[in-house]
């Protein structure tokens, strides 16, 4: 006699056939859970199918976007530059496996750009089961510059430094261009520290319009 009610049935209906007969061939195959004790029908694609339920969750999260920084310096910005980021994201299977993979993206930046422009690929963060993968967002940052800074317009600000004797009389200034080229500009009368000299069209490029330029403030 065997107390097993399982085996019974095993031993009893263990014509494969039958089975198909009982429950139809559509079932596909079966999964057995040592642990239960209990049988599982899948569908042909292997997948467990429960009455009522649905094999993927209808409202999956959206995941927080993921941010990093694309540091340019302003001679990129000046011509465009091709840019290559990587970032490392989870992958998680829905047996609960994980591992990690590298994402590299690239990203043509266009000249002119302004500082905090946003760059964003969606949906490529981390791939979790009952997630919507995160969208991932680069946002440009200007490099220190060892002789300009830029303003809004994209005008370069570039600060000539004077001896006193110098701001007093007038003098010529040494300055320095985004092309790496140099000029002497010359500078009148007494000079405080608010003075400025505006060389026209040679700011950066518009961003809107890149065929133009910003001005450099001296």
């Amino acid at each position: 006699f065997e107390s097993d009610p399982l085996k019974t049935f095993q031993q009893t209906f263990s014509d494969d056939n039958f089975l198909n007969s009982f429950f139809g061939s559509s079932c596909g195959s079966q999964f057995h859970d040592p642990g239960s004790g209990s049988f599982t029908f899948l569908s042909s694609g292997g997948q467990p199918q429960f009455p009522g339920r649905s094999s993927r969750p209808k409202n999956d999260i959206k995941d927080p976007p993921v941010e990093r920084d694309l540091m340019l310096t302003l001679e990129e910005i000046n011509s465009g530059v091709e840019k290559k980021m990587k970032i490392t994201r989870k992958v998680v299977t829905r047996e609960g496996f994980q591992s990690s993979e590298e994402r590299i993206f690239q990203i043509q930046v266009k000249k002119g750009w302004k500082e905090g422009t946003k760059i964003k690929f969606s949906n490529e963060g981390d791939r979790i089961p009952g997630h919507v993968p995160a969208d991932v967002i680069f946002t440009t940052k200007d490099r220190p510059h060892q002789y300009f800074t830029r303003d809004s317009d994209n005008n370069l600000i570039y600060f000539a430094k004077i001896a006193l004797v110098d701001a007093l009389c007038g003098t010529t200034v040494l300055v320095h261009f985004i092309d790496d080229t140099t000029r002497n500009l010359s500078v009148q009368g007494v000079i405080s520290p608010k003075t400025e000299r505006i060389i026209s069209n040679m700011g950066l490029p518009l961003s809107k319009t890149p065929e133009k330029r910003a001005n450099l403030i001296v």
